[in-house]
């Protein structure tokens, strides 16, 4: 089976109105991973809830006919890498204070 992994354009040339990230990532602590049982195919799974992610994270999640109905995953380890960030500094403030 060939598996191509997914990826999104992140190439600078395509974006413009580059800043730092202002989505608060801190939110992503409220999110709720969650095991389910697809309705369709009885296959068991995990993930979030894209009602629940809306309501926390709107940029997170994919609306259909103004519902948000998907989660866009992979923009998930954009808020997880600054949050990881904000612990380094935190942890090397901890550190020089000792």
């Amino acid at each position: 089976k060939l598996i191509t992994p997914f990826v999104e354009t992140a190439y600078e040339k395509y974006k413009k109105d580059i800043v730092s990230l202002t989505t608060p990532s801190e939110k992503i602590y409220d999110l709720e991973p969650v095991n389910f049982t697809w309705k369709e195919t009885g296959e068991k799974d995990f993930g979030l809830i894209a009602e629940k992610v809306h309501e926390l994270i709107p940029e997170l999640a994919v609306l259909k006919d103004g519902k948000p109905e998907s989660v866009k995953y992979s923009m998930l380890s954009v808020l997880l890498l600054n949050e990881v960030q904000k612990l380094k500094k935190e942890i090397e403030e901890l550190k020089e204070n000792k």
